[in-house]
């Protein structure tokens, strides 16, 4: 009887259908960001996404505090600043209310990859370990823009040449299993290279 229970057991699990979630790293201007499909899974797993629950997707991306926070315009002191010292860092995430290819309209370059559990579970647990936390151990808000659709949050991290947006996402995506050196990773160039032998292409970087 055990052995047939264990036989049916194992013809099971390798016929089991496995779940997977995509996620898309989108490059925005002069920043990457990673972009969810807002679920209870992803709520529970990363507290800042619990401020926006109501929208449909979400999409987390990590920089220097001044420039990131800063006027939608370059401002070139804030961008050397960031280059040439170790500064304070943010994480932003910006809600959406619209179908995912309506964000990908305004995106450089967009690619989908696709996560096992694990995969996913490690890639929210390394979002979770970038946010600062204060006494209480509560996620900080450092500010926000249009009525609270972008917020920044305070991060652990120190933003430098040699660690820039594409480098967090680069080990953000090494830190969930992908084949993936994001020490060789400093521009959304480098990135996009990496990305090309692990993810689907959306929309490709034109020259």
């Amino acid at each position: 009887m055990f052995f047939s229970y264990l036989l049916i057991s194992v013809i099971f699990s390798l016929f089991q259908e496995k779940s997977t979630k995509s996620i898309y790293i989108a490059k925005n201007d002069w920043h990457v960001g990673i972009i969810f499909k807002i679920d209870e899974h992803l709520i529970s797993n990363i507290d800042a996404v619990s401020n926006f629950k109501y929208y449909d997707f979400v999409d987390i991306g990590w920089g220097d505090a001044d420039f990131y926070q800063s006027s939608e315009d370059f401002d070139l002191f804030l961008a050397s600043k960031a280059i040439l010292f170790p500064t304070s860092s943010v994480i932003r995430v910006q809600g959406y209310a619209l179908p995912v290819v309506q964000i990908f309209k305004y995106r450089d370059y967009v690619f989908e990859l696709e996560l096992n559990d694990l995969q996913y579970q490690k890639l929210c647990e390394f979002i979770t370990k970038s946010f600062e936390l204060d006494s209480a151990n509560a996620i900080i808000i450092s500010s926000q823009k249009y009525n609270g659709v972008v917020k920044f949050f305070s991060s652990v991290h120190k933003y430098h040449v040699f660690n820039t947006c594409n480098t967090w996402v680069g080990e953000a995506l090494e830190f969930s299993g992908f084949e993936i050196n994001s020490s060789k990773i400093i521009t959304a160039e480098h990135l996009y290279d990496d990305l090309l032998s692990i993810g689907k292409v959306i929309k490709p970087l034109l020259d």
